[in-house]
């Protein structure tokens, strides 16, 4: 199962609003194929891994709950039970009201031992984003922050970069691919007019931009390539390329990305992060600490103000790295992937 949800993630930034979703298959506790959901549209994992071996008898590992409808793909419990495959082992029972349990019954009327449970959590907060989805039906939201010892973002003449590592530089912009789209405000964009690329060769990479007040000019690097949603007013001097998304609030906006087809989104921009926090529209955090000391008079990252300790957000599931001389810490604000 450790191996699915391995070879699973190198779908990430390609399915789309489908999960992440990686498949072994075993003979005699030898590993005999291995597929994985690989974009959008395309095979599923358990699919991917059958039509790569004529054997029968199989033991089938895979993190999410196969499924048993039609869509872009036929039902992958079909094909498993033609295959004669004996034992499936499950990591999460998939939300999605399509399935639900529905692939797992299939299975076992088939006579297909069934185990489910099988590194669960890991397999949840592999598709965290999944599940906000499902459940939450917007974009899952990930903050990216660098920030001083002393919780500074810039020092008092608005001054950040670098605050980090070029080491903790490298690893945040690994997260772009991670992600389905790069979210960014006004404020950054005018800042560090940022060209928020990607080191994948991605086509039309997403890139949105919240401009609620027209700021952002036409020249910006952002504009020069990749798919562009703009929260905004319309910019004269710009070609039909960008895409106005009418928007109520933050949470509306999020919601209108999941109908573009955008799952994830990665924001990279400072006030715009404490806006999503302060509201609860984000689901985790990316820290990269630097060993400075900024002082005082410095921009500090405080989304909001909370009168007591009790009242403070916490992360869970946190993971921490050191990365050259930073300190990497990453976690989740929102459980979605807690429960089914």
């Amino acid at each position: 199962m450790l191996e699915a949800i391995k070879i699973a993630k190198k779908g990430r930034g390609r399915t789309k609003t489908n999960p992440l979703v990686g498949c072994v298959l075993t003979k005699n506790d030898e590993i005999i194929a291995k597929g994985y959901h690989s974009s959008y549209g395309q095979k599923h994992a358990e699919i991917d891994a059958l039509d790569k071996t004529e054997e029968e008898g199989l033991t089938l590992y895979v993190n999410l709950e196969p499924c048993s409808h039609y869509g872009k793909t036929p039902p992958c419990v079909k094909q498993i039970i033609e295959r004669k495959v004996k034992t499936v082992f499950v990591g999460m029972k998939d939300p999605n009201k399509k399935v639900n349990g529905k692939g797992l019954r299939i299975l076992k009327q088939a006579g297909v031992k069934v185990y489910q449970g099988c590194l669960e959590n890991e397999s949840k907060l592999l598709n965290y984003s999944y599940l906000t989805g499902i459940k939450k039906n917007r974009a899952s939201v990930t903050i990216k922050v660098a920030l001083s010892l002393d919780g500074k973002i810039a020092a008092c003449d608005g001054t950040s970069q670098w605050i980090t590592s070029k080491e903790s530089r490298h690893d945040g912009k690994k997260l772009r691919n991670k992600n389905d789209a790069i979210l960014v405000g006004s404020g950054t964009a005018l800042k560090d007019n940022p060209v928020l690329n990607r080191s994948l060769r991605v086509k039309n990479w997403k890139k949105v931009l919240v401009d609620r007040k027209n700021k952002v000019a036409e020249s910006a690097k952002m504009f020069k390539d990749g798919k562009i949603y703009i929260w905004g007013k319309r910019k004269n001097g710009l070609d039909k390329k960008p895409k106005y998304l009418k928007a109520k609030n933050l949470k509306n906006l999020l919601e209108l990305l999941r109908k573009e087809g955008i799952q994830s989104v990665l924001c990279e921009g400072g006030m715009l992060s404490s806006e999503l926090i302060k509201e609860n529209l984000a689901d985790k955090i990316v820290a990269y600490i630097s060993p400075k000391l900024i002082g005082s008079q410095g921009l500090g990252f405080s989304p909001s103000e909370w009168k007591t300790l009790s009242d403070s957000k916490k992360l869970c599931d946190i993971n921490i790295k050191k990365i050259g001389k930073d300190v990497k810490i990453e976690g989740y604000l929102t459980d979605v992937y807690r429960d089914n």
